[in-house]
């Protein structure tokens, strides 16, 4: 014979044909509730008191429509009872009558003996079953604080200058152009330099140099370095100056002429990439870019950062004693994430946000370690 505990210092005894329920009162079990197969149940005046039972001590099969056992989570506990009909319901006031309970809030620690005590009852009055699973339990999505709000415009990103005018707009700095001008004029000295030197060297007015293909070395870099001149001039003549950003799409500008447009249907998403150290408190970023991912696969880019760029702490930043530490900054990996407002800390993440927002397209991060 079986014997299960339940809440209240009651015993379960069950065998094959037969269910009890008993008090255990200090060590001495009191039967409550005696079930066989074939026969009523019976019942003491205890039991029939505390469930509105009547006093004649005995339950008809017939009056039993099924046993049931459900898990509530108003109470964490798993009970098991009988469900009456409706006659003896009325007198009642109740259809439901508990022989048992299991309390836990972990539903999984009495469920299977609470379920092999209710088979068993279930077997003994002739009755079914009815097992009701704990409901799953919704927990609360956490509350976040509102996002910090993103940088003030204009936003410096080394030769370009994110800034509102009549519409968003990436302006290429001044600067870009001098650093162009500035290389022609140094390939230009270079050029007539080795050229000069070449041919002086050629027409022996200067000392013979050895080895003898030098001078010839010299015209060839002199034209490799006049290459090099063209194509810094075609690169500034050709370059567009200005990126608007609209809410229909992206056109790249120089003056009133249109180099390259992307319309905002054609946007996928934008994307934020970053090179950063592996390793170590102060986070650098060694390479940066803003791209813009298109629904055919292929990418355009908005703008790049091509040298390093250390991360500082706002000045703005309010230390509390308190606080909790925040996460161990070495434990970076490489992936791609959703770009929000909680997590930008570079200019460069800003502006992305700022990007996305005017396009209405998803952002997102690029993190690849070094």
């Amino acid at each position: 014979m079986d014997r299960i505990l339940a809440a209240g210092n009651l015993i379960i005894e069950m065998s094959v044909d037969r269910w009890c329920l008993l008090a255990n009162n200090s060590g001495h079990e009191r039967l409550l509730v005696e079930a066989s197969v074939g026969q009523p149940m019976h019942y003491n005046e205890l039991f029939a008191s505390k469930r509105h039972l009547s006093s004649d001590g005995v339950l008809s099969s017939d009056a039993i429509q099924r046993v049931v056992l459900g898990y509530s989570n108003d109470d964490d506990a798993w009970h098991l009872g009988l469900l009456l009909n409706g006659d003896l319901a009325a007198a009642r006031g109740s259809r439901w009558c508990e022989m048992a309970s299991w309390p836990d809030p972990d539903p999984t620690v009495f469920r299977e003996s609470a379920t092999h005590a209710g088979h068993a009852l279930a077997r003994a009055v002739g009755s079914p079953f009815n097992l009701i699973e704990p409901e799953p339990t919704i927990s609360e999505p956490p509350v976040l604080p509102p996002p910090p709000p993103l940088r003030d415009l204009p936003l410096v990103l080394e030769d370009w200058t994110l800034e509102q005018d009549e519409v968003l707009q990436l302006t290429r700095s001044p600067r870009w152009a001098r650093g162009k001008i500035l290389r022609i004029v140094w390939y230009a000295l270079l050029i007539v330099a080795y050229v000069v030197m070449a041919l002086l060297s050629l027409q022996g007015t200067l000392a013979i140099t050895k080895p003898e293909f030098l001078p010839h070395v010299g015209l060839v870099v002199a034209l490799l370095l006049l290459g090099i001149i063209v194509m810094t001039v075609g690169q500034l003549f050709r370059a567009h100056r200005v990126i608007a950003l609209e809410a229909t799409g992206v056109t790249a500008k120089r003056g009133k002429g249109e180099r390259w447009r992307v319309n905002q249907n054609e946007i996928e998403a934008l994307y934020v990439s970053e090179i950063v150290n592996r390793k170590g408190k102060k986070r650098t970023i060694y390479h940066s870019e803003i791209n813009l991912f298109l629904k055919d696969g292929t990418f355009r880019l908005l703008v790049s950062q091509p040298h390093p760029v250390e991360l500082k702490a706002p000045k703005d930043t309010i230390v509390v004693e308190d606080a909790p530490k925040p996460a161990d900054t070495t434990a970076l990996e490489d992936g791609v994430m959703p770009l929000t407002a909680y997590m930008a800390k570079s200019d460069l993440q800003m502006a992305g946000l700022h990007i996305a927002k005017v396009l209405d397209v998803e952002a997102r991060y690029d993190r690849r370690l070094k």
